[in-house]
């Protein structure tokens, strides 16, 4: 889910904050994924060395902390929040998602409402005119490049969907992606991850693999990390 930071109340931080805590990422993934997508929080896998350990498990599924931080926040059941997530038209495990967070925050008193959007309508909600509260999104990382990442519509400091960029944010991506020494890059990458996963701009549900089916000739496949794959050696 991406988070419209620029938008009251989704510029408290306690209510992203409680956003995390409601969507229950374990029930999802095997529910729509049938087990084969990983759970997480964290947008960095566990297979980059620049991942920030034992983060994947943060923010586990409890209504209870969602309700206590939003109630700091000023949302209780006489007061609820109200909130209305996009989803593109087509993408279904992606309205999934969206039905599992409404579920949730309308259990514990508040007004969530789904809108599913025609993709060109939606891409123009999300980027061209930013007007949302939450929307689904899904997206690739090149992993063999740390700076991708934090440097994609996701996440890159001057323009991404969540239209996030607190102080000092930009210029730590900009010190990580130039560092040479890598275990001070390691470093500055868990200083973002830090970041990132205290501010949660966005909810990040899962790592999902890429799924392959062939014959005995696929075998020949040389799959490329960023999802640009070598089919040249593959006999038809």
């Amino acid at each position: 889910f991406n988070i419209n930071t620029k938008r009251a109340p989704f510029d408290d931080k306690r209510v992203r904050q409680a956003l995390a805590y409601a969507f229950d990422r374990q029930g999802y993934t095997k529910t729509v994924w049938f087990g084969f997508a990983r759970p997480t929080i964290n947008p960095v896998p566990p297979e980059m060395a620049t991942y920030l350990p034992d983060s994947t498990d943060r923010y586990a599924f409890n209504l209870d902390k969602a309700a206590a931080l939003l109630a700091e926040a000023g949302f209780t059941k006489d007061k609820p929040l109200k909130l209305e997530i996009l989803t593109p038209t087509g993408f279904d495990s992606l309205k999934s998602m969206a039905l599992i967070l409404q579920d949730n925050l309308n259990r514990i008193g508040h007004s969530v409402t789904i809108r599913e959007l025609e993709i060109t309508v939606w891409i123009d909600r999300i980027l061209t005119k930013p007007d949302y509260d939450l929307t689904t999104n899904n997206y690739n990382t090149g992993p063999e490049d740390p700076a991708s990442m934090f440097n994609s519509p996701n996440l890159a400091p001057k323009a991404n969907v969540s239209l996030w960029n607190p102080p000092g944010y930009a210029d730590l991506v900009a010190k990580a992606a130039a560092e040479i020494d890598p275990k001070k890059q390691i470093d500055l990458y868990h200083q973002l991850q830090e970041l990132l996963l205290e501010e949660m701009p966005q909810l990040t549900v899962d790592h999902l693999p890429l799924f392959f089916l062939g014959n005995e000739a696929a075998k020949s496949l040389v799959i490329g990390p960023s999802g640009i794959d070598n089919y040249s050696r593959i006999a038809l």
